[in-house]
């Protein structure tokens, strides 16, 4: 479920112009994700290229990067499964202050992009 649930979380970042920084609103930032059961996992974006997410089961740490408008994370701890691969969605444009659902389902999210940490 954490994992599913940061595959959704990497589909709501930022498109925006090309020498923009597409992340910028999430510095400083938490990205809240809840679940179908009401579980939720909480997303802090660096400007170094790292993330930390907490959620239901414990905390995981990795580096995120944006290529030709998708953002991939990868998880670096708990060290991963050996063939593992990185989590990779399109960017989209949020504020701070926005909420919108992502999928459908069991696998329905509800996204918030709060400010603070």
């Amino acid at each position: 479920m954490f994992r599913t649930l940061m595959i959704t979380a990497t589909a709501v970042l930022f498109s925006t112009a090309a020498f923009a920084d597409p992340m910028a609103t999430r510095y400083d930032n938490t990205t809240v994700i809840t679940n179908a059961k009401g579980e939720v996992t909480k997303i802090h974006y660096n400007k170094d290229n790292t993330f930390e997410a907490m959620g239901p089961q414990g905390t995981m740490k990795g580096t995120w990067a944006i290529t030709d408008g998708t953002l991939c994370l990868t998880q670096t701890e708990p060290a991963p499964a050996a063939d593992a691969k990185p989590i990779c969605n399109p960017v989209a444009e949020h504020a701070v202050g926005d909420k919108w659902e992502m999928g459908e389902g069991d696998a329905k999210v509800m996204i918030e992009l709060v400010a603070g940490r």
